[in-house]
């Protein structure tokens, strides 16, 4: 017997996703798949805690030779890419 469930979880600050569900049935082998959807798109929140960095260690690691971007342009970008990674 197959069951569905469609829950809203959320993922603590620990990154991990606790997941409990009451079953029907007991000591049993089950395949489990999770599909994993973000509610919605947040750019206030980071993804991945960011070990902190000084700008003396990263300087000049990326030169860019072109006009600079705006702000807007840069959120529109971030944004894009969002989408394309968690398909939505």
């Amino acid at each position: 017997m197959m069951q569905n469930f469609s829950l809203e979880m959320h993922i603590g600050a620990d990154g991990i996703l606790h997941l409990d569900l009451p079953m029907a049935v007991k000591n049993m082998d089950l395949k489990v798949t999770v599909m994993c959807k973000p509610l919605s798109i947040s750019l206030e929140k980071p993804l991945h805690a960011l070990t902190p960095t000084h700008i003396e260690e990263v300087i000049g690691c990326l030169p860019y030779h072109s006009v600079a971007k705006t702000i807007e342009e840069m959120n529109a970008a971030v944004t894009e890419q969002f989408r394309r990674d968690w398909q939505v």
